[in-house]
């Protein structure tokens, strides 16, 4: 019959090229038709090209993946299918260290405050002849609080980043 050489052929290049139905299958703990069902209501993927996390992700958006509908044993899968995308993806270098993040983002934080700090004596120096000079300390001063409330901003952000991230230790 012409349809079982295409099929072969079909399922040795998905095997060729990685993960199978049957290995979706496995890992979600159901059988091959329900991911072959899954498939049909446009399930995310192609034959051999199955992305665990985004089978969970378009599970859970179904409604089959929520947590507190979900047995023990699908959680359970799902959990392992985000850890080896994760896995993978720090293997291809995908992922930044949370504390590289923060070490950078202190970096511009502090790049930019001492922008800010020159910025009301640039204003005054640049603009001054355009202002009176009775008016010049007020200038300075009005820019030098609000560059101030923008590096207590900035702190804060900065703050909150490194808490978020646990990384309130100095380099």
């Amino acid at each position: 019959m012409v349809t079982k050489p295409r099929k072969a052929k079909r399922k040795s290049a998905a095997r060729a090229r990685g993960i199978r139905i049957a290995d979706v299958a496995k890992h979600f703990g159901v059988a091959v038709r329900t991911v072959s069902n899954w498939r049909a209501s446009g399930m995310p993927g192609e034959l051999g090209r199955f992305d665990l996390a985004e089978i969970a992700a378009w599970r859970a958006a179904q409604g089959g993946g929520r947590q507190g509908q979900m047995k023990p044993r699908d959680r359970l899968n799902e959990a392992d299918a985000q850890l080896k995308e994760l896995k993978l993806a720090r293997e291809r270098g995908e992922l930044v260290p949370a504390e590289a993040v923060v070490r950078l983002f202190r970096r511009h934080i502090g790049e930019a405050n001492v922008h800010l700090r020159q910025l009301p004596e640039e204003i005054v120096g640049e603009f001054g002849q355009f202002v009176p000079p009775n008016q010049l300390a007020r200038l300075r001063q009005t820019v030098q609080g609000r560059v101030d409330a923008a590096c207590l901003v900035l702190a804060d952000l900065l703050k909150a980043q490194e808490i978020a991230h646990g990384a309130a230790t100095e380099d």
